[in-house]
């Protein structure tokens, strides 16, 4: 911009559509990838494989308060449930400096204390890249109203 007899005018300008980098989309592949993974050591209850996902310095935020990593994992196992299948549906991935954010509605499928249930829970969980190791840093669920 420049002031010319009491007026202003545009001397120059650009506009360029924007893209994402391959970068960013390698990453938010990576995550998703990531987050069905742990989908999967859920369906097949496999704690071990499960808390490999997590960082150690895990923040967990659900509807009881937030939580780490073993107050997780000592939960689910001390409420006695056993996942049986999930879905996953409208998936947004957010890519970060190093990882990225995967927010979806989730629908759990189990059994906690031997009674069945069906969850449906909004979900995010931030995935980062540590190394050469993808871990879940941090997620919050909040059950979604029927």
């Amino acid at each position: 911009m420049v002031e010319r007899n009491a007026e202003w005018f545009d001397l120059f300008s650009q506009d360029t559509t924007a893209t994402s980098s391959e970068q960013e989309s390698s990453l938010s592949a990576q995550a998703l990838a990531k987050e069905r993974e742990i989908l999967e050591t859920l369906k097949h209850n496999d704690w071990p494989a499960f808390a490999d996902l997590l960082a150690d310095d895990l923040v967990a935020i659900e509807e009881n308060g937030i939580i780490g990593k073993n107050e997780l994992i000592d939960g689910i196992k001390t409420a006695g449930t056993i996942f049986s299948d999930y879905k996953m549906e409208n998936v947004k991935v957010i890519p970060q400096s190093n990882g990225a954010i995967v927010a979806y509605r989730e629908t759990l499928v189990g059994t906690q204390n031997g009674k069945p249930f069906t969850w449906h829970i909004y979900t995010h969980s931030h995935w980062e890249r540590r190394g050469d190791k993808w871990l879940m840093t941090m997620f919050q669920d909040s059950m979604a109203r029927e």
